[in-house]
């Protein structure tokens, strides 16, 4: 742990020419504020040939899963249940 520490974190994902780069670079921070992570975002653009299938399905599926969670979240709030009485009875 020692060894890390004084050390810059950069993160990177990979984006298509088409996405949209902010929205990412900034998604990508929040995620790193929340963990405490002091890091670098750094969002690499390519050519759709340049991006395997496999990458680009993975960062769909992780944005779908965060998104999903979100929602939860979400509906936990709204659907918490009303305090209730409780009525102690005599033994």
């Amino acid at each position: 742990p020692q060894a890390w520490r004084g050390c810059r974190l950069r993160l990177f994902t990979v984006a298509l020419l088409e996405d949209n780069s902010e929205r990412l670079r900034r998604l990508l921070e929040a995620v790193a504020r929340r963990r405490a992570l002091p890091a670098q975002v750094h969002v690499v653009e390519l050519h759709d040939g340049a991006v395997s299938d496999y990458t680009y399905e993975r960062t769909l599926m992780m944005e779908q899963r965060s998104q999903m969670l979100r929602q939860l979240r979400r509906a936990q709030v709204t659907s918490s249940p009303a305090p209730r009485d409780v009525i102690a009875q005599p033994p």
